[in-house]
């Protein structure tokens, strides 16, 4: 399209609004400056005729409304006012005119106020358009032209000689000659104005071409790296099946280049029983509008790959635009999945044992402390022992079963970690064979660490038996433990943390090493490197989990054919801190304390058997069955020094939502929680300041938590 097709309109030629403004503001200043001259000198001078008397008045009245209402008029309204003031100007001058050639006696009068149309012409013709100046412009001069022929002829003979004549008339010919001039120039700006539009036009369009094709260059290319940089194979077929564009991913996923692909049919490179499904998913793109989506396998340079397929059909190019995924991921994390949660399973299994089983224990310890300390009859208490001996074993094979199926609780305490790792030293040796070497580096003493002692040994034979495994020859393995004031940067981006102390223990072998894919992979559950069979890819996961969970990081450094260093960053003690004790679990047995506890137990025979218990330690007791009963129990007024309840309880409402409403209502009562569950988590999930007590306990420990409870 030519920039003729858009010829600019009368407004493109007209000047701008600042323009237009800053004429009217000249000519209403000039004007009232003449009106205000004519009334404060001419007038009391007695120059002013009658006429004029009139007209300067209204002139001076005209021009100063308007230049105050320009101000705030748009661009139209100010094209409205100009054509407006330009004839009243021309009007004003020519009564003025007309008055002076008939009604004033003063000669010179007349040539002044016509001389005075020529500054009113460049003003119309500069600020209205040109059809409208020259209407405004031929009509006045006119009317001029016509009062001086008249002068003349009514002057007769005398007007031949008259000076006053000739100034008449040499003042409208030079209306005249400034109205073509005007028209000229009016003529010369607007072709000029037309000339710059469709060159403004025609720059324009060019600037929006090349946008347009800057914009294509970006998109085009920004696709491009779409495709090539997808995590999926993208693909175009055209009608017959044939690859005609194949992305780069192709030689990533199938081991094929994208140009040994073109030209060939989809069902060449997938196996033989799948092709049927191919044919059957090309055929649904082909004859629907919508994506459509299905599964089948490619052969690749390793093996088949399963694929997740999504084509469209584009009628238009006849292609039909595919985007392939490799699902060989997504079926091994669905494999994973399964196995998670038959471990998910089986730890609800043992969590739900372990509390019934507990609950159990709980009672025969309870009886048997209460025999073997209160029977009168001493052949009963060596069958009260080995009663109570078999049950804590029993008890050690709950923990067993809890932490085969990861769901023991930790129960962190103040630990020396330079010694634990000193004393779990033998341990390894004797779990690793001769062919190994452990050394022991103290860099720094009095490495004093809140943690589960039980979690932090596990977690080191884990990354021993690790260790051992990259070492098949044997080697050595220095167990390092030092102190640390921040974690490492990577850390610290990681986890949000950074502050210390910290207690650090690394393990470091000179093993075969990592790769750096499985290095990065490397605490990822279920990730393995050994052949299938074993290993199950949960040791280094599990160690992650239990640091993280126990307040650190952890940090793994190796490279391949140079060992590897996995550190423990753990969170150290108080400065004071030290290795806690429990207090009152001596063989002297327990002091008689006074005082009334309210137990709360849903079991009736481990119910029965705890006030048992905590009668014979001098107490005196109320048992209820659940959350309510408790309350109920409160509400009535009677004291009691502290309140003992389990934490699992049916009902809808469990030991913390006891302990919850009683810190709100009876904010100094102390509450004592028992449960024979595994996972606090699982059965709380808030309150973890509130003092719990373990299934099974004997009697001892339950006197001194007792008495803790109450003295806190």
């Amino acid at each position: 399209m030519n920039p003729q097709d858009h010829p600019p309109t009368a407004a493109a030629s007209q000047p701008g609004r600042r323009y237009v403004r800053l004429s009217l503001q000249t000519a209403c200043l000039l004007t009232v400056a003449g009106c205000l001259y004519g009334l404060l000198i001419a007038g009391p001078l007695g120059l002013l005729s009658p006429v004029e008397r009139v007209t300067v008045p209204v002139a001076l009245v005209v021009c100063t409304g308007a230049f105050v209402f320009l101000w705030m008029l748009s661009i139209d309204g100010l094209v409205r006012l100009s054509q407006g003031l330009s004839l009243f100007f021309c009007v004003y001058l020519t009564i003025n005119t007309l008055n002076a050639l008939f009604l004033v006696a003063d000669g010179y009068a007349p040539f002044l106020y016509l001389i005075w149309f020529v500054p009113t012409y460049i003003f119309v013709y500069s600020i209205c358009d040109r059809t409208f100046a020259n209407v405004v412009a031929l009509t006045t001069s006119t009317v001029a032209l016509l009062a001086v022929i008249a002068d003349v002829l009514r002057q007769g003979e005398a007007a031949l000689g008259s000076v006053r004549t000739a100034a008449e008339v040499i003042a409208v010919l030079s209306q005249f000659v400034a109205i073509v001039l005007l028209i000229g120039v009016s003529r010369f700006r607007e072709r000029f104005a037309t000339e710059r539009a469709k060159a403004t036009i025609a720059a324009e369009r060019l600037a929006e071409t090349q946008r347009l094709l800057q914009q294509l260059g970006v998109s085009e290319a920004r696709y491009r790296n779409l495709v090539e940089n997808s995590l999926d194979v993208i693909c175009v077929l055209d009608a017959d099946g044939r690859f005609v564009d194949v992305g780069p991913r192709a030689t990533e996923t199938w081991g094929q280049a994208p140009a040994d692909l073109i030209g060939r049919r989809l069902v060449e490179i997938v196996p033989g029983e799948d092709r049927p499904s191919v044919q059957r998913f090309l055929s649904d793109v082909r004859v629907g509008n919508e994506a459509v989506s299905r599964e089948f396998r490619v052969s690749g340079r390793d093996g088949t790959v399963p694929m997740l397929w999504l084509g469209r059909w584009l009628p238009l190019e006849g292609a039909v635009y595919l985007a392939a995924r490799d699902m060989t991921e997504r079926i091994e994390a669905e494999k994973r999945l399964r196995q998670s949660q038959k471990l998910e399973a089986l730890g609800r299994l043992t969590g739900g044992i372990a509390h019934d089983f507990n609950n159990l224990l709980t009672v025969v310890i309870g009886n048997a402390d209460a025999i073997e300390r209160g029977s009168e009859d001493r052949s009963m208490r060596p069958l009260a022992n080995l009663i109570r001996r078999a049950a804590e074993r029993g008890a050690d094979l709950t923990l067993r079963l809890l932490s085969f199926a990861r769901r023991q609780p930790l129960q962190p305490l103040p630990v020396d970690v330079g010694e634990l790792v000193q004393s779990t030293a033998g341990l390894l040796a004797h779990a690793l064979g001769e062919g190994i070497r452990i050394e022991i580096e103290v860099a720094a003493p009095s490495c004093w660490s809140v943690i589960d002692p039980v979690g932090l040994e596990t977690a080191l034979l884990n990354l021993a038996i690790y260790a051992r495994d990259a070492m098949p020859a044997g080697g050595r393995i220095v167990l390092r433990i030092d102190r640390s004031d921040e974690l490492p940067r990577a850390a610290q981006t990681e986890t949000g943390a950074g502050k210390g102390p910290y207690v650090v223990v690394q393990v470091a072998d000179e093993g075969e090493g990592m790769t750096p894919q499985a290095r990065d992979r490397a605490f990822e559950p279920f990730f393995t490197t050994k052949p299938a069979g074993q290993g199950t890819g949960l040791g280094l996961s599990a160690v992650h989990g239990f640091v993280l969970q126990s307040g650190g990081d952890v940090r793994l450094e190796s490279t391949l054919g140079q060992g590897t260093v996995v550190s423990l960053y753990l969170p150290a003690a108080s400065a004071d801190g030290g290795p806690a004790r429990v207090a009152g679990t001596s063989a002297a047995g327990p002091k008689a304390a006074i005082g009334r506890i309210l137990v709360v137990e849903d079991d009736p025979l481990l119910r029965e058997s705890v006030a048992e218990q905590i009668v014979t330690l001098g107490y005196a007791v109320d048992i209820v069955g659940d959350v309510r009963a408790a309350l109920r129990k409160l509400e009535e007024g009677r004291s009691y020094d502290l309140v003992f309840s389990d934490i699992v309880m049916p009902g809808g409402m469990g030991g913390f939502d006891l302990a919850a409403e009683i810190r709100r209502r009876w904010p100094a009562l102390p509450v004592l929680l028992t449960t024979g569950y595994a996972e606090e988590e699982r059965v709380s999930g808030n309150a973890t300041d509130l003092p719990i007590l373990r299934k099974p306990y004997t009697l001892p420990l339950l006197a001194a938590r007792l008495r803790e409870a109450i003295k806190d």
